[in-house]
């Protein structure tokens, strides 16, 4: 990735969609590698929230972990978007995600 070539697309070219595909098919090594590429200005946070509500309502835990855990300038939250996440995770019956989210949320 280094050496990538300048004319070719990079991590943030594609409007986050790289992270909401990550996030969406639980690659929580992707999700990680992807943060960690980025620094995330307030204006992606939706996107970060977006990710996590992918994750949740697929109920891929340790994705969503890895995006409630990204760095302190990028904070998604259990509660974010007023509980998306949580809210389809429940949805989706995904028990695993919503205790996640419970706990994180809860501290």
């Amino acid at each position: 990735l280094l050496s990538w070539p300048c004319h070719a697309p990079r991590a943030g070219s594609l409007g986050c969609s790289h992270l909401l595909s990550a996030a969406s098919f639980g690659s929580a090594d992707t999700v990680r590698v992807l943060i960690a590429a980025r620094t995330h200005p307030a204006a992606e946070l939706a996107k970060l929230e977006a990710a996590l509500e992918c994750a949740a309502s697929r109920g891929h835990a340790a994705a969503a972990l890895v995006l409630l855990e990204a760095p302190v300038g990028t904070p998604p939250r259990a509660d974010c978007r007023n509980g998306a996440a949580l809210v389809a995770a429940a949805t989706h019956g995904c028990v695993e995600t919503v205790t996640l989210l419970m706990r994180w949320r809860n501290g």
